[in-house]
């Protein structure tokens, strides 16, 4: 299901897309922050949904050039 880009990411999903940006993968990212591979997954797919990306890479790049509506930190 696609997303209006205009919504931002939650901040488990920042978290998600920053473990990307780190070069982990599913399984690495869902040990740093203690939670299940599907729902590393999940998190993945509702920010690229969010982040109108079809792959994480292009998630990842949206997010690192500031593209991306970024929860209150």
């Amino acid at each position: 299901m696609w997303r209006r880009k205009s919504e931002k990411l939650t901040s488990r999903e920042a978290e998600v897309v920053r473990c990307a940006a780190s070069d982990l993968g599913v399984q690495e990212t869902a040990e740093c922050l203690c939670i299940g591979r599907e729902t590393v997954k999940t998190h993945r797919a509702h920010a690229m949904a969010k982040l109108s990306c079809v792959t994480m890479a292009g998630a990842v790049a949206k997010f690192v050039a500031g593209d991306v509506k970024r929860p209150a930190e």
